[in-house]
């Protein structure tokens, strides 16, 4: 029986550097498009709420073409609000690094006692 579990861990592929950087790219695919359709719909709603509709044109089109538009003139602000989901997914994994728990330690050849 124990042999039948080693085939099988044995039979599982391994994960490389190519599958780390293919999941690594399809969720950078994944905030992008987080912080170029959903990012700017849920500031235009809270807009809504908190200050009503505007004078010019209070529309989820017109928004969305003015926020790809300063994406287009290289505004600072527009391209930090697309590249947030990503940057926050940065941010809990660099949150999340001390907490994991590290590989054990071998003892040195001082440290082990005869």
């Amino acid at each position: 029986m124990v042999a039948a579990e080693e085939s099988e861990k044995d039979a599982r592929p391994k994960r490389g550097a190519g599958s780390r950087v293919r999941r690594e790219l399809v969720l950078l695919g994944i905030a992008l498009l987080l912080g170029l359709l959903v990012v700017p719909a849920m500031i235009h709603y809270v807009g809504l709420q908190v200050f009503g509709p505007g004078e010019d044109s209070a529309s989820l089109a017109a928004f969305l073409g003015r926020y790809l538009s300063g994406l287009g003139a290289m505004n600072m602000i527009v391209w930090l609000l697309v590249l947030s989901p990503y940057l926050l997914l940065i941010w809990l994994r660099l949150v999340r690094l001390p907490l994991r728990k590290k590989p054990k330690d071998t003892p040195t050849a001082s440290e082990t006692v005869l």
